[in-house]
């Protein structure tokens, strides 16, 4: 089988499958969609601070809304359908590069729902382990490389099923 690369990142080389525990999973606050002129670079040491952590929550909800995606997640759980990137960047913690307002909205969710009905177990159990791709490329700007191959030509629209 032929590798498939991009900017020195080999798929099948880079990225193992790794199921981890949700609350060991920090947002990035690097995420090439807050670049300009009020953004400024985090380092890697600080990612995990209280106070980086909920700026990045800030951006998330004032840019981008995750109200949508969490009223979903709600009702129908955490669907694996497509893997969230990480990246270590501490020992058994990791950043994302791909999928932060997944990891947004499942972090987002408690016993209580936002139309104010209880969550079943079912529901929360399944935001406790994600499946994610781990990368261990040393790729420095891989973030951009996965957000670009996931949001440049987006996902495509399909027509509505005619009976």
């Amino acid at each position: 089988m032929k590798e498939q690369c991009y900017e020195r990142i080999c798929i099948e080389k880079d990225l193992k499958p790794l199921d981890i525990q949700l609350e060991s999973i920090y947002l990035d606050p690097n995420n090439p969609r807050f670049v300009g002129p009020n953004w400024s670079y985090i380092p890697q040491d600080e990612i995990a601070s209280d106070s980086v952590q909920e700026e990045t929550r800030r951006r998330f909800v004032s840019f981008f809304g995750i109200d949508k995606l969490r009223m979903n997640m709600e009702v129908n759980g955490y669907l694996p359908i497509d893997r969230v990137i990480v990246r270590e960047f501490s020992q058994s913690n990791y950043v994302v590069l791909e999928g932060n307002s997944r990891i947004y909205a499942a972090k987002m969710i408690s016993d209580v729902a936002m139309d104010g009905s209880d969550m079943t177990g079912e529901i929360l159990k399944s935001m406790k382990m994600i499946p994610c791709l781990l990368c261990t490329g040393s790729v420095q700007d891989a973030a951009w490389i996965f957000q670009g191959l996931q949001h440049i030509s987006g996902i495509s629209d399909w027509s509505s099923f005619k009976s």
